[in-house]
């Protein structure tokens, strides 16, 4: 999960003829795709929006947790918004009244992307 380019080889030589074969490697850097979750609230229902910054790889599954606080209570539940591969967004999960806590993402790496679940705020439309 490395983000940087890597490089690598191997040498080998044959001890009585000191011939040489020689190996070399090189792995491209993992994509950061920075998925953002946001939400809006229409008169007491908040709509939850994922969206990517790059087409997704494979089908990533989003889970967070919404929290509710009325009357100084604390209720939470799970969240699970499914961007398709080869997508950007997805707008398919609504509860009432809640806002996001604790995001993250299944896979969280696939192939040459890194998935990062980045949680903003709720607004009113």
């Amino acid at each position: 999960m490395n983000t940087s380019t890597r490089n690598g080889g191997i040498i080998f030589i044959q001890d009585d003829s000191s011939k040489i074969v020689s190996i070399t490697m090189n792995q491209l850097a993992a994509i950061i795709n920075n998925i953002t979750v946001t939400g809006i609230r229409y008169s007491g229902t908040t709509v939850y929006k994922a969206e990517a910054q790059y087409p997704v790889s494979t089908d990533v599954e989003i889970q967070f947790e919404a929290t509710y606080s009325p009357g100084g209570g604390n209720d939470r539940h799970t969240v699970k918004i499914l961007i398709k591969k080869d997508t950007t967004s997805e707008t398919n999960a609504t509860t009432s009244g809640y806002d996001l806590f604790n995001g993250k993402c299944t896979p969280s790496y696939y192939g040459n992307q890194l998935f990062n679940v980045i949680l903003g705020d709720i607004v009113a439309p």
